[in-house]
């Protein structure tokens, strides 16, 4: 919207024959100099608007405050032009309104020429102008230019403080934003509750977690009393950092200020507990509440897709629509993701439908969403349709339907969303088109592009290669990735396996060789489990736990019933060149397995069993995983660097594709 706004008049007449300077797109008076902002050239600002053809009420500073107050920012900026096309002076009132709907839109080229006409009107020593000024440059992300104009302001007050304390937080720069949190308080001015929470959510912003929790309780030690934007802002802190004690406590201190009410504080709690795998808790946050906001049912729904509860995640969402409650693209979004990411894929698409039928507009996040859906349904398909020649005939039709579902979702991104295809689009596509088999349709997509792909995208293709064990695609995907990603590990393991899996020895030697001259490492694979409120950490190939005989008994104990009833160890996993019986013997160490039999030993009988990995979960681990579901009647989720997997009767939710 704001290309569509120029503040230069409609039709400037200079009144003397010297020209008119072009640094600014505003015309000044004749005795003025053209003005310049604190940055040593200003962006030319590229904006114009033809003349309105309906009538425009006649310009007036109030109208004008406005406007800008009711966030009709596109408006105000063109009231304030006609303002200025009629000769009439700017007045310290009009230019902060204005300065904060450029700052807004943003609008760098308009801000610069809003301060090129405060100083033209000689207004830029006006505080509240100044303050607006520097308020424009941070939300530009122009902080050098922000902190030229504070530097110089003779009186700063409490707004433009915390203003530049907030923005140094935003960025990350906590060195910066206590320092000059000190000099504010030795400038004799004391901070206000906007300063501290300024801080709180600055530095959840820049991802200071630790740092907006002490801000939190040095500003409880000073006497001030935080009110729902710093207790919502700190529990968020408290989530991302994955402590629930230090939540609970803010948890209790919110209840005893009594913001159970506050539509963000309750929101803040449900996404603090499911960030710390506390679902169960969510049901005493909601007791306290006597009607759900839409933002809340968003936090419940995406904290149990986080915990990969998606059963429970769908009957609250359908208890949410069932009291009523206006659910937006978030929350279908949500959902939708929930689905997608858990193996519900038909669920997914059926709620696509819903979407449609309901007229809420799709998004840019919506769409991932369904691409990855319509693969993983082809995925089943091709595993539940092997056993039958007719069945599989039938399926690859069903399959090649879902592929084309997929082209029109990506297709139609554009035509009837307005929704550009961006990068994550691509690589959804390109995983849908790898998961049925069509790597060279989707290497063709990748070469049509029309901006370079990614590590995301090239990521996709070679995990396809991986599992198809095309080895010509696979090495073109795989040195794109070192190109840029040449620090990452994962990517030369994937060719290896796909080496590995095609018997090709030297091929696995070689990238060996090459990790060893680049320095690096395959990281060690480490799964961690709960176990009676104790978090246990295994190593692949550890013997150190103090349970190990035990672990390994069990894991004895279940490789013996598995060939038994006719399941064998996927030797092909091993990237080495050694003797089956060896093998085998290497792929009981893996630590997902360590981390399962340490809890079928120590957990009750049908206790579910919930496992963290730190790589991808391998295909042999991922088939004792099933038979374990079956064998021991237990429910295993298990959250690997791809996704959720969740093991019941024989089945994974990922329909053996991650």
């Amino acid at each position: 919207m704001a290309s569509q706004v120029s503040l230069k008049p409609s039709k400037p007449t200079p009144t003397s024959s010297r020209p008119v300077s072009t640094s600014s797109p505003y015309a000044l008076p004749p005795s003025s100099s053209p003005p310049t902002p604190p940055s040593a050239a200003s962006p030319k600002p590229s904006l114009s608007s033809p003349p309105s053809p309906t009538p425009t009420p006649s310009p007036s500073p109030p109208l004008i405050s406005s406007l800008s107050q009711a966030n009709l920012f596109h408006d105000a900026l063109l009231l304030l032009r006609r303002m200025l096309s009629l000769g009439l002076p700017p007045d310290p009132f009009v230019l902060p309104s204005a300065l904060k709907a450029s700052s807004s839109l943003p609008s760098l080229p308009l801000g610069c020429q809003l301060h090129a006409i405060s100083i033209a009107s000689g207004l830029s020593a006006d505080p509240f102008v100044q303050s607006s000024l520097v308020h424009m440059y941070l939300k530009c992300n122009r902080m050098p230019d922000a902190h030229l104009l504070f530097d110089r302001m003779p009186h700063r007050n409490v707004v433009s403080w915390s203003a530049m304390i907030a923005a140094y937080a935003k960025h990350g720069r906590v060195d910066n934003a206590l320092d000059m949190f000190d000099k504010m308080w030795h400038s004799g001015v004391e901070p206000n509750l906007v300063t501290w929470n300024g801080m709180i959510a600055g530095f959840n912003y820049g991802g200071c977690f630790h740092d907006s929790l002490l801000v939190f309780s040095k500003m409880h030690s000073e006497g001030f009393c935080p009110d729902g934007t710093s207790v919502s802002s700190a529990l968020s802190a408290a989530g991302d950092v994955d402590n629930v004690v230090i939540g609970k406590q803010i948890h209790c201190y919110e209840m005893k200020a009594g913001f159970g009410v506050d539509e963000c504080v309750v929101s803040a709690l449900i996404d603090m507990y499911g960030k710390c795998g506390e679902a169960k808790r969510w049901f005493c946050v909601l007791g306290e509440v006597d009607q759900m906001d839409v933002a809340s049912c968003n936090a419940v729904v995406t904290g149990l897709s986080r915990n990969g509860l998606v059963q429970d995640a769908l009957r609250e969402f359908r208890r949410f629509e069932g009291l009523g409650i206006k659910l937006n693209v978030v929350s279908w979004t949500s959902i939708i993701a929930c689905c997608a990411q858990n193996g519900k894929d038909m669920e997914a698409l059926e709620l696509v439908r819903e979407v449609q039928m309901t007229g809420v507009e799709a998004n840019s996040v919506t769409i991932p969403c369904l691409l990855p859906a319509c693969a993983n349904i082809v995925a089943l398909m091709h595993g539940k349709s092997a056993h039958c020649f007719s069945l599989l005939r039938r399926n690859i039709r069903r399959c090649a339907g879902l592929v084309e579902k997929g082209w029109y979702y990506f297709n139609t991104m554009n035509r009837e969303h307005g929704i550009a295809a961006r990068m994550e689009h691509y690589a959804c596509m390109v995983s849908l088109l790898g998961r049925t088999g069509k790597l060279e349709e989707a290497y063709d997509l990748i070469q049509e592009m029309a901006f370079e792909p990614d590590a995301c995208v090239w990521g996709a293709l070679l995990s396809s290669c991986r599992v198809y064990a095309n080895v010509m695609l696979g090495e073109i995907a795989a040195e794109k990735l070192f190109e840029l990603e040449p620090g990452n590990a994962g990517n030369y393991v994937l060719l290896s396996n796909i080496y590995a899996n095609k018997g090709i020895w030297d091929g696995v030697d070689r990238v060996r060789d090459q990790m060893k001259s680049m320095g690096l490492k395959k990281n060690p694979g480490c799964s961690w489990i709960e176990i009676k409120n104790k978090i246990h950490m295994l190593l692949a190939g550890d013997n150190t736990h103090s349970q190990m005989r035990k672990i390994l008994e069990k894991l004895e104990q279940l490789n013996l019933e598995m060939k038994r009833l006719g399941h064998y160890p996927s030797t092909d996993f091993v990237l080495h060149n050694v003797e089956e019986q060896d093998k085998e013997q290497m792929l009981c160490g893996h630590s997902e397995k360590l981390a399962v039999a340490l809890g079928l030993i120590n957990m009750c009988p049908g206790t579910p069993l919930r496992v963290i990995k730190n790589l991808r979960i391998c295909g042999d681990c991922h088939a004792f995983m099933k038979f374990v579901s079956s064998f021991e009647c237990r429910e295993l989720f298990v959250r690997d660097t791809n996704r959720f997997h969740h093991f019941k009767e024989g089945v994974c939710s990922c329909a053996d594709y991650w």
